[in-house]
Order: structure tokens, then sequence, then C-alpha cells
């Protein structure tokens, strides 16, 4: 981390289910870990589970109150071990970018993401405005 205002977390994503006839987050997705001022906070490696696709959550945020989020899929494989970095890059003369990229420390391979899914709204009323 450039700057002790940057940092990163990665979360699974919340559980939605339809209720009162909305979508909405039944359970808040658990945080993975964040880095905070170059300190990773849980220290060293943390179980994640293995084997079955998960829908996870980037958040980054930098100075000047910038923030990114990206959210994706993947499947980390049984008793592998990865680096997972990302967040807000700035690059002199351009744009800054948003970034996760994980990888396997064994192998070096690049651990595939694809898009998450859209929301899927199909409760009754989620196509109704709410009143103000």
């Amino acid at each position: 981390m450039d700057n002790y205002r940057n940092g990163v977390e990665i979360s699974e994503a919340d559980t939605t289910a339809c209720k009162y006839g909305r979508t909405v987050s039944v359970k808040a997705g658990a945080q993975l870990f964040s880095v905070h001022q170059d300190v990773s906070k849980p220290a060293g490696f943390i179980a994640i589970e293995a084997g079955r696709p998960l829908h996870l959550v980037m958040l980054g945020w930098a100075n000047a109150n910038r923030s990114c989020t990206v959210q994706f899929m993947t499947e980390f494989k049984p008793g592998a071990r990865y680096v997972i970095g990302g967040g807000i890059v700035d690059e002199p003369g351009q744009l800054s970018g948003c970034f996760v990229n994980i990888v396997d420390m064994d192998t070096g391979e690049r651990l595939a993401k694809t898009p998450a899914p859209s929301l899927a709204r199909n409760c009754a009323l989620d196509n109704v405005p709410l009143l103000k």
C-alpha cells in the first residue's frame, strides 16, 4: 500500500432471498480478510472453503474518497495456497484502476475468475416502487 488511507478487503457476497415480497439481503457475507496500512487481518493464511464456486466481493479504497468494488465467482482447489492482491492502482499519467488477482503459490497459476451473476430479482414486489 502506497498510502495509509489505502486498503482492501475481501468478503463473501451477501445471501439474498425473497422476504415480504422483495429481494433482500438475509445474511451478510463474512469478511475473509482486510489489509490496511500494510497490516493484513487476520495475519498469515486463512482457511477458505474449496471445491465449490464462491461469490466474492473485493472492496478497495484510497485517498481522496476513492473506492471500487469488484464482484466475481471463483473456485479454490483443495489443499492449495493462494495469494490475493488487489485494490486501487495508480499509474502515472493514467486514470486509477481497480483489480483483483489471485495466484496459486505453488504453481504460479492465476485462479480463474468469472463475472458474478446479476442479482435475480424475481420476487412479486421487486418491480413495484417503494412508497416515500
